[in-house]
């Protein structure tokens, strides 16, 4: 393994978060010295032609932000669509209402027919039953032996 510096130890020392150590070796070290100079170098040369770059690159302008008409404007434009999305909303409302009546009275006729349909004889033959004894209370002496 090599004494000198990686260059993650390099760029560290370049800048400034390289460890007392590393730093100590690098200002003894001649080649480690010397990496560091061209390294450093090489950044130096880069910042610059960045800097030259972007002095002579044109910067777009920009148009003057738009007034209060186009405040105005999109304001409309959201209302209006608030508007719009609210009556599909109101009308299903609307909708559900009506047949909860129309739904409560449907319950009620089911009701009715349920009642109809749960008698144990049709209406006509409720007269006939009122004739009739009911059961277990006859007084026929054939009921009297069962007991």
């Amino acid at each position: 393994m090599s004494n000198h510096l990686s260059e993650d130890q390099l760029s560290r020392c370049v800048v400034g978060q390289a460890s007392s150590e590393d730093e100590e070796h690098a200002r003894n070290c001649p080649r480690c010295s010397a990496e560091l100079i061209a390294f450093t170098q090489a950044m130096a040369t880069f910042q610059g032609v960045m800097k030259e770059w972007s002095v002579r690159e044109r910067v777009p302008e920009f148009e003057e932000a738009p007034g209060p008409m186009w405040r105005s404007r999109w304001a409309a434009v959201g209302v209006a669509i608030v508007v719009l999305a609210s009556i599909p909303i109101y009308k299903q409302q609307e909708r559900q209402s009506v047949p909860n009546s129309q739904t409560d009275s449907d319950e009620l006729l089911m009701q009715e027919v349920a009642a109809h349909l749960s008698r144990p004889l049709p209406m006509s033959m409720e007269r006939v039953m009122v004739l009739l004894p009911a059961v277990g209370q006859s007084n026929t002496p054939e009921s009297e032996e069962v007991r």
